[in-house]
């Protein structure tokens, strides 16, 4: 089993959920499954990670700013409610942004056994359909030679033009 080990995380500041109102703590965010009662295929295949910097990060943001924003966000995203999505309110008022695997986190699960400790090869092509804003897709690209990401939500898509994936050319 591979694994991306980090230093223990800092304590997460409080957060109340925007759709139900439950408060969660940095208890809340740890990774865990019980191995034990997986079916022995998937136990044999499973690869444990834990939350990593990048992880972190991400919920730092997510959590720093001030009750008020969070506020004004949820007032906004409600009243876009009557006329848009879910999904749609939440990308106009900026709080759709994701965090699913890391770079690192991602090179463990698509490439066991390899190296981390030397630049990843790019290799092969990543089809992001559903981009969003392409958060997700940047932490991906650099596994991968070409990059293709889709959106057709303009709330989420609009994102994507600025966060234009480049690499510089292989030698």
């Amino acid at each position: 089993m591979a694994s991306a080990s980090t230093p223990p995380a800092p304590k997460l500041p409080d957060a109340i959920c925007v759709h139900c109102g439950q408060r969660f703590n940095s208890a809340h965010c740890a990774y865990g499954v019980n191995e034990a009662k997986l079916p022995a295929d998937v136990r044999a295949a499973f690869v444990k990670l834990h939350r990593d910097a990048d992880a972190e990060e991400f919920l730092l943001r997510c959590g720093s700013r001030s009750a008020s924003v969070r506020w004004a966000q949820s007032a906004a995203a409600s009243a876009l409610r009557a006329t848009l999505s879910l999904t749609d309110a939440n990308g106009l008022v900026g709080r759709g942004c994701m965090h699913v695997l890391s770079t690192p986190q991602a090179r463990a699960l698509l490439r066991p056994g390899e190296a981390l400790d030397k630049a990843p090869q790019p290799r092969g092509v990543l089809i992001d359909v559903g981009a969003g804003d392409g958060s997700v897709t940047a932490q991906l690209a650099p596994l991968f030679e070409h990059v293709v990401a889709t959106e057709v939500r303009t709330s989420s898509a609009a994102p994507l033009p600025p966060r234009a994936l480049t690499r510089p050319p292989r030698r």
